[in-house]
C-alpha cells in the first residue's frame, strides 16, 4: 500500500457492525502508516446503482486534476441534486 493515494473501502458499512471504534481507528492507524494518503469509507449500505453513480462522479472529478477533498466535495455537491442525501451522506474521508 506503499504510496497510495486513495483507498476506498466502499464495503465498510458490514465490517462496522462487527468491529469497535477503537478497532476502526486502529485500522486507520495501520493504514496510515503502510502509506495510504486518503482513506474514503461509507457508513452505511447504499443501492450498487447509487454506489456507481457515486463513484463514476468521483473519478470523473479526480481525473480532471482535483484533489481528493475537492474531488468529493464536488462529487457530493452534485449528488445533492440526484439523490437522497442517505445514499452520498455516508462518505467519510479520512486524510
Amino acid at each position: 500500500l506503499s504510496k497510495t493515494d486513495l483507498l476506498i473501502w466502499t464495503g465498510a458499512q458490514s465490517t462496522f457492525r462487527e468491529i469497535s471504534g477503537v478497532d476502526l481507528y486502529n485500522l486507520q492507524i495501520a493504514l496510515k502508516r503502510s502509506g495510504v494518503k486518503h482513506l474514503l469509507m461509507n457508513f452505511w449500505e447504499i443501492s450498487e446503482a447509487d454506489k456507481n453513480l457515486i463513484m463514476k462522479e468521483l473519478y470523473k472529478n479526480l481525473g480532471k486534476g482535483l484533489s481528493v477533498s475537492d474531488a468529493l466535495a464536488k462529487t457530493e455537491s452534485k449528488m445533492r441534486k440526484k439523490l437522497d442525501p442517505s445514499s452520498w451522506a455516508g462518505f467519510i474521508l479520512i486524510q
